[in-house]
């Protein structure tokens, strides 16, 4: 499993009926409809929807809240009145969990509301379009519907279809909103993985979806309104992949009814069978989402490989032949399949070399992940290092690295002066590179929206001999001068440390101080 995964619209935006058809369809491993996977074409246009907006004082104040990855799970689960380690230990992953605020919060429909997007779409002039940025529906007594509109949203056609009973969703609201921005960020630091969100303004009464499920860690933020909230049992516990509507024979009486008013935040796992109704009035609210495809059996599906490679030339239990007769039926008794996957794990242990590193996971969170708020990056006009220069790390948190085999030669880099390639040149297996990884230049206006591939641009490779330079600008309290950063290749010769900071500089990922 490497390199290209595909992000997408939250399924709760996807009718029933498309659900079913499209689930686990051919060639597409989430189940996603085609018609809902958005691509940008190369040099295709990403929306212009992030020109900087003026935030009111009390966004400027909510935005204030997040410095450090651990305040937005802090605020979130503010209404608890547990502490981090005990909602971990006892509701995630674990059981849905409502949070009560002691009082209604005024505040949060700035974040999220009716009159927030009103003004977005009619005072800001930001262009919404249908299938990429919102989408429309209902559910009745039979099924779910969508797709109503088929212009970007207006005032008129969200009175229009409000008016006729549908819920509208607003696909990843956090590209616009410079509070959820601030809030989530640090979010994707703290867990560890891509966190999305939706916004949904709901009719009096209103339904989008009947009773379901996602593949994602959810919480649901109420930001103006009422809206009543039905858990089911589950149908599988933490799964990985979402469900169509189920009908209510199918899931039978809740096991749980919470009604959320502003400042109220409940909690999902994955998994969780649910559905939600509007109040007497309109109501809106926000779901974060996170830990898609973040568990065991996806990431031992990366490393298994590799690791049955190297362990394959380390343990002689793991080369023995296969039973006589094998072939052609192919079969193994489970019990001496799990006897050799217990010689592998037996060497696993023994071994000193570190696990590898997963690198599509790696690749696809740097690359999709939402840049740090409120930071503003540009290469083409900072100062760039000298060998007298001081540097340091802008953004710890937005920076990683992993060991890789050497990509080796590229024939183009060898041509002669004919055009004439020489030959490829051999390949030590055993040599190693690290990647280094910057997401500060990241797009936070393609967050979770348009397709792209993982990162090349904001993405460098290097000797191995240069781990514990940059381990040294990771430990780092202070600036470092260029010039302090010193060390030795394996053949003896001393390294670039000015080609290090250049190439940090130029992925966006250190600063120079003087």
């Amino acid at each position: 499993m490497t390199g290209k995964r595909r992000q997408r619209a939250s399924i709760e935006a996807l009718p029933a009926k498309k659900q079913k058809e499209d689930r686990r369809s051919a060639g597409d491993e989430n189940g996603t409809s085609q018609k809902y996977r958005i691509s940008l074409p190369k040099g295709g246009r990403v929306p212009s929807k992030t020109q900087k907006l003026e935030m009111s004082p009390t966004i400027e104040k909510f935005c204030g809240k997040f410095k450090k990855p651990e305040d937005s799970i802090h605020w979130i689960i503010s209404n608890s009145k547990m502490t981090v380690d005990e909602f971990f230990k006892t509701k995630w992953q674990k059981s849905p969990f409502a949070m009560h605020a002691d009082e209604e919060s005024k505040d949060l429909a700035e974040i999220f509301s009716y009159n927030y997007l009103a003004e977005l779409i009619s005072s800001r002039g930001i262009e919404l379009e249908p299938g990429l940025d919102f989408t429309t529906g209902k559910h009745t007594d039979k099924e779910s519907q969508g797709e109503r509109i088929h212009q970007c949203l207006t005032k008129e056609n969200l009175d229009k279809a409000l008016a006729q009973g549908d819920t509208v969703q607003i696909m990843e609201p956090h590209r616009f909103q410079p509070g959820l921005h601030a809030l989530m960020s640090p979010l994707e630091t703290y867990f560890g993985s891509l966190v999305f969100s939706s916004g949904y303004v709901s009719p009096p009464g209103g339904q989008l979806r009947g009773p379901h499920f996602i593949d994602e860690e959810c919480f649901v933020i109420q930001t103006s309104g009422v809206s009543t909230w039905k858990i089911y049992k589950n149908k599988e516990v933490l799964s990985t992949s979402y469900s169509s509507d189920f009908k209510l024979d199918e899931v039978g009486e809740p096991i749980l009814t919470e009604t959320l008013r502003p400042g109220d935040i409940l909690y999902m796992p994955r998994g969780t069978v649910n559905e939600c109704v509007a109040g007497d009035n309109l109501s809106c609210y926000i779901t974060i989402r996170t830990f898609q495809r973040i568990y065991w059996a996806n990431y031992l599906s990366e490393t298994l490989p590799q690791l049955i490679d190297s362990h394959e030339r380390k343990s002689v239990e793991l080369r023995r032949g296969l039973p006589l007769g094998f072939l052609p039926h192919a079969r193994i008794d489970n019990n001496l399949y799990a006897d050799y996957l217990l010689k592998l794990a037996d060497s696993i242990r023994g071994d000193s070399d570190p696990v590898p590193v997963p690198e599509g996971m790696v690749s696809e969170f740097m690359s999709f992940r939402m840049p740090p708020f409120g930071l503003e990056i540009d290469t083409q006009t900072e100062t760039a290092p000298t060998e007298n220069s001081k540097i340091q790390l802008r953004h710890k948190g937005h920076f990683t690295y992993y060991k890789r085999s050497s990509q080796g030669y590229h024939a183009d880099e060898g041509a002669d002066e004919e055009g004439n390639e020489e030959p490829e040149k051999e390949i030590d297996i055993d040599e190693f590179e690290l990647v280094l990884l910057c997401s500060v230049k990241n797009d936070i206006s393609s967050h979770g929206i348009v397709e792209l591939e993982p990162m090349t641009d904001d993405a460098f490779a290097i000797d191995t001999a240069y781990e514990p330079l940059i381990k040294k600008l990771l430990e780092a309290d202070a600036p470092i001068a260029v010039s302090e950063l010193k060390g030795i290749n394996k053949d003896g010769k001393p390294l670039n440390a000015l080609m290090l900071a250049q190439g940090l500089f130029n992925i966006g990922a250190i600063e120079v101080v003087e």
